[in-house]
């Protein structure tokens, strides 16, 4: 992708930051029905494997999720010791924001993301970078694609019970 070549309003850049930060809080509080509220009807939660470009009809993913099935996820996490005996403290950090695209519908977004993980003793860091297409409706920016690719995603994850 390219970066839009002329200069971004910053108050895009200030609205799309907000919308961001409070993303990766409500996930690092377990605010889970709050975040899935965040995503379009249309929404999808990517986390390709081994590639970060191909398509996910043909080739597996660790997670491709659509909303429905993000709200499955939600329950069987609610669940507790069945998913995870003790559940994983997170703490999301992003920086890097570029605006890809703003068409006036829908702005595409890429950030670096890190996601650290302590569960008891393990400590994990899961690096990588994220491309967000948020669609702007009446209820302000929902997110029809969040993409997190790991720079590792060609690795076995023993650990990612947590993600979603």
């Amino acid at each position: 992708m390219t970066v839009i070549d002329t200069p971004v309003d910053r108050s895009i850049v200030h609205e799309v930051e907000q919308f961001i930060f409070n993303e990766l809080l409500l996930l690092d509080e377990f605010k889970y029905h709050e975040w899935l509220d965040l995503f379009a009807e249309d929404g999808l939660f990517w986390l390709p494997a081994n590639l970060d470009d191909y398509d996910p009809a043909k080739h597996t993913s660790i997670i491709y999720n659509d909303k429905a099935q993000l709200a499955l996820r939600i329950k069987r996490l609610e669940m507790g010791r069945v998913v995870q005996e003790i559940r994983s403290r997170l703490a999301h950090q992003v920086s890097n924001l570029l605006i890809l695209e703003d068409d006036g519908d829908e702005i595409t977004v890429r950030v670096v993301l890190t996601v650290f993980e302590v569960q008891r003793l393990r400590k994990s860091m899961y690096p990588g970078h994220c491309i967000y297409k948020l669609r702007r409706t009446d209820d302000g920016l929902k997110i029809v694609l969040k993409k997190q690719c790991l720079i590792d995603n060609d690795t076995y994850y023993q650990h990612l019970a947590f993600m979603v």
